[in-house]
């Protein structure tokens, strides 16, 4: 049985396994997808562009609309972060690139806000 079993293993392909950052860490987004790390107010927003078919167009409206303080709810930009807590939101597919997407609740310059974190997967075979 042990044998069959490690022989499935080599033959049914596998999948890489992506590593968000470290709950804890400091840490400077970098972004394989856009042009820059996607920040915004809410989990919810970064939810909502990650399963967006066509992000562009999500993330454009939320920089558009406003927050309390006057400020677009997203935007996009190089950002180092202490990093509070990570969620796993899925995969996110680009073109002919797969990506596994989190939401990263993070502290920049003492504001909590949530940014789109995306490392990118592969299918392996072993």
């Amino acid at each position: 049985m042990r044998n069959a079993l490690a022989l499935l293993l080599i033959l049914i392909p596998g999948v890489a396994i992506a590593a968000p950052p470290a709950v804890g860490s400091s840490y400077q987004f970098v972004d394989p997808v856009f042009k820059q790390v996607v920040i915004c107010d809410t989990l919810a927003e970064v939810r909502e562009i990650a399963a967006a078919k066509v992000p562009d167009v999500i993330f454009s409206a939320y920089t558009a609309t406003k927050n309390e303080f006057n400020e677009p709810s997203c935007a996009a930009g190089v950002a180092t972060g202490l990093i509070v807590e990570v969620q796993s939101i899925g995969r996110m597919q680009r073109a002919d690139h797969y990506f596994s997407a989190y939401a990263v609740k993070t502290l920049i310059a003492g504001q909590t806000l949530y940014a789109l974190y995306l490392e990118p997967f592969q299918m392996v075979s072993a």
